[in-house]
């Protein structure tokens, strides 16, 4: 199974995170990762993870552009519907807070970041709202046991 890897592992100013702080974020990307096929998983991981483009993503998995293309906003749009925050309980906001935490952490930018889990910007400032509330209230630990 392709997952989120310790390759992965730096902050927003470059320096290395805490071995504690890497773990949490690894698994709560990893249980996104895992509502996505094999196939969208590994399409998501080399487009936006390696930042391979359609058809460099294309060619490493065999298949045509149109169906990259396809598969890759597929798993955008999986990734993104969990986030209808009326059906979410507190610690499912948090952790949607906690990806946009780790995207603008990795340099994507707020915008960027709800753009990638198909947010708007409006959004995204509440998941962080939740997730700044939930940090407060219960501790990073809890989030993520």
């Amino acid at each position: 199974m392709v997952e989120y890897s310790d390759a992965h592992d730096y902050g927003p100013q470059y320096g290395r995170l805490p071995e504690e702080e890497r773990d949490q974020r690894e698994t709560v990307v990893n249980s996104y990762l895992a509502i996505l096929s094999p196939k969208e998983r590994e399409a998501f991981i080399l487009h936006y993870g390696a930042n391979l483009t359609y058809s460099q993503t294309a060619e490493v998995m065999n298949l045509s552009y149109q169906n990259t293309k396809a598969t890759v906003k597929r798993s955008r749009k999986k990734i993104g519907e969990p986030h209808l925050r009326t059906r979410m309980n507190e610690e499912e906001r948090a952790l949607a807070g906690f990806m946009v935490q780790h995207l603008v952490d990795k340099g994507w930018g707020l915008r960027g970041a709800a753009r990638l889990l198909m947010l708007n910007e409006g959004q995204a400032k509440l998941y962080l709202a939740d997730y700044g509330r939930w940090i407060h209230t219960h501790g990073k630990s809890h989030l993520t046991s």
